[in-house]
């Protein structure tokens, strides 16, 4: 695994982010849900995501919920898997 940001950009960003999750205080189940939510965007297709959600959090008075981000992975996944299946259908079609 190659990783490309260095050790304590991401160091700043995960303190960044429980900062804005947990505002002070023991963090409670959902606080930690949505941590570990997070940290699962990461590795791979979604970090994007992962990065979006952490600055809308950051940067809004609007609560987020481990529900809303279940919500957006679901959505995304969604239309993900719809373009890929449009793509594949673009391709065949254009093979015939």
């Amino acid at each position: 695994m190659v990783i490309d940001t260095p050790a304590s950009t991401a160091i700043t960003e995960i303190k960044d982010g429980l900062s804005a999750v947990l505002e002070g205080g023991s963090p409670t189940q959902e606080e930690w849900l949505i941590v570990l939510l997070l940290n699962s965007l990461s590795d791979g297709d979604y970090n994007w995501l992962r990065k979006d959600l952490l600055g809308f959090m950051m940067n809004s008075k609007v609560q987020i919920t481990s529900d809303d981000i279940v919500e957006r992975i679901e959505t995304e996944h969604r239309e993900t898997t719809r373009t890929k299946g449009g793509d594949s259908a673009m391709s065949a079609k254009t093979k015939s």
